[in-house]
């Protein structure tokens, strides 16, 4: 593509733009003439809003051997070296342009004239690197970093297949290993004999052998009330509660103590 007497390597056709943009800097470049005002007002990918210099019209841009008018917005921004202008759609459809995506070929067509572009070859490796990576290689004394990169547990040399000590002293490390490891599992399992009476038979519910237990003093608002006779089987209670409220708690507990469960410990 050229504009006027500057030729353009490589410019972005572009289905979904509504118009033809220029940079600044490369208008004042070719120097095309002064810009017409415009009102129009740009919203840019990032939605922010730029207002452009101007616009210029009848532009004549080569495709080519195709020669076609077109109009340009001009607006400051930095422009990307390798794609200085945006097509928009209409300049595709003035010259019927057609992309094969399969076989990455573009053709352009006026009339009874054909022009076929690669997109293979419009699509190759920029020409201009913005920035250079560089690694340098320092060669390093290898044989002074071994005792470091070498294992040190001795089972571990083993199973890699590192033959720094001689076979006889390997299997001794290897054995010795495995004695400490041996002895932990062993001393893993001891345990001390209660000498505790064994018993067959199961204890029987407090609520049916009530043990004799060593009653302990309470605070003056806790109190203690037996379910049973002869005080036997203990609950603590308010003492706040008059007689009667006592008896009717009694009551309702001697009732349902199997339900709940009441057993005491030795």
């Amino acid at each position: 593509m050229s504009i006027g007497k500057h030729a353009v390597e490589q410019a972005l056709c572009d289905p979904g733009a509504s118009i033809n943009l220029m940079p600044l800097s490369v208008f004042k470049k070719f120097g095309l003439g002064d810009p017409y005002p415009t009102m129009v007002i740009l919203q840019l990918a990032d939605r922010s809003l730029a207002h452009p210099e101007g616009v210029i019209e009848d532009v004549l841009a080569q495709v080519g051997s195709f020669i076609f008018p077109a109009d340009f917005i001009i607006l400051d921004y930095e422009p990307d070296q390798e794609v200085l202008f945006i097509l928009r759609r209409p300049f595709l459809a003035t010259d019927q342009a057609i992309i094969d995506v399969y076989e990455e070929k573009m053709t352009m067509r006026v009339d009874d004239r054909l022009e076929v572009f690669s997109m293979y070859k419009t699509l190759r490796l920029p020409t201009h690197y913005e920035g250079l990576s560089m690694i340098s290689v320092v060669k390093s004394d290898v044989m002074s970093l071994v005792p470091y990169m070498s294992p040190v547990d001795p089972l571990e040399r083993a199973l890699i297949g590192d033959e720094k000590d001689n076979e006889d002293e390997l299997m001794e490390e290897i054995e010795q290993a495995l004695n400490m490891s041996c002895s932990y599992v062993h001393g893993f399992g001891r345990f001390e004999k209660l000498d505790m009476p064994i018993t067959l038979t199961p204890p029987k519910p407090s609520i049916k052998e009530a043990p004799n237990l060593e009653i302990k003093p309470r605070t003056t608002h806790l109190c203690y009330a037996y379910l049973g006779n002869s005080k036997i089987l203990p609950t603590i209670i308010s003492s706040s509660l008059t007689e009667v409220q006592e008896e009717k708690f009694l009551l309702v507990i001697r009732e349902h103590k199997k339900t709940i469960g009441w057993t005491i410990a030795k």
